[in-house]
């Protein structure tokens, strides 16, 4: 069993959060309506990518030479947006608990874009064996050339629009 990263953008305007995507009917739906939502929202990445999810955030950071990871697992924003508030609760939610249980299934975390610009993408190396290294942003692959550049030109390194992401 393996590990997957789903991943949202949220911009901040004023004091509140708001999702930043698309929302996309929920498959589960049609199986099961009176418990799985209609629509979640769109993930932008959707990729099983060990050495991505240590850069973000020291997850499934065990090689022998660990990557040094952006930030530490925070969890979910306390002021996460109401679309992936509504996610979260749902494909948290613990029947025996009777609650939201964030252990669950996900270990979950946040980046602002301003964060994710200030780390040292292209000056840090991971060795990959003794005649070779590559740099991070190597590492990150598409992550970083589509979907960060992406984001960095669209709205710039701005502490007011960040990465809520998982991994399941």
């Amino acid at each position: 069993m393996g590990t997957d990263i789903s991943m949202y953008v949220e911009q901040r305007i004023g004091d509140e959060w708001y999702f930043v995507g698309q929302m996309v009917e929920d498959e589960l739906h049609q199986y099961d309506p009176d418990d799985a939502l209609e629509y979640r929202p769109e993930s932008i990445y959707d990729r099983r990518h060990y050495s991505l999810f240590a850069i973000l955030a020291g997850v499934r950071n065990d090689q022998e030479e660990p990557f040094e990871p952006i930030a530490p697992l925070r969890g979910l924003p306390d002021d996460l947006s109401a679309e992936l508030q509504v996610w979260y609760n749902y494909a948290l939610y613990d029947e025996i608990a009777g609650s939201p249980n964030p252990e669950k299934w996900f270990q979950t975390s946040w980046l602002t874009l301003e964060e994710l610009a200030r780390f040292d993408w292209y000056g840090k190396r991971k060795k990959i064996n003794s005649l070779q290294s590559l740099t991070y942003t190597e590492v990150a692959d598409t992550f970083f050339t589509e979907i960060l550049q992406g984001l960095w030109e669209a709205y710039g390194p701005t502490s007011d629009v960040r990465l809520v992401f998982d991994f399941c």
